[in-house]
């Protein structure tokens, strides 16, 4: 009866030891996981910043592609006015001169 009891009593302390011991790796088991999951949100959180700023940069690009094509567009309408404006006052000057001219022969 003695040895059963010492039986029973090593398997008890047999199963508390490895208890403790799967206690243990358990709790190492969540401090890697919490590791892990730390390190792969602080990555997560680098790329998407890296991500954002990519996508700024190139609406940025983008924009001041577009800003610069139309006040280039802009800037040759404007020319072109001026361009016709001088020619339309060259013109009116000249004809001007004629009828002063035609006047002053009449």
């Amino acid at each position: 009866m003695a040895n059963l009891v010492d039986q029973v009593n090593s398997i008890e302390s047999a199963c508390a030891a490895k208890e403790a011991e799967y206690q243990n790796k358990l709790k190492q088991l969540n401090l890697e996981f919490e590791d892990k999951k730390k390190a792969l949100e602080e990555d997560f959180e680098k790329e998407l910043k890296a991500f954002k700023e990519h996508v700024r940069q190139e609406q940025e690009d983008k924009f001041k592609t577009v800003k610069d094509q139309f006040q280039s567009d802009s800037q040759q309408k404007i020319k072109q006015m001026e361009a016709d404006i001088l020619q339309r006052r060259q013109e009116l000057e000249q004809k001007i001169a004629k009828k002063v001219v035609e006047e002053i022969w009449q």
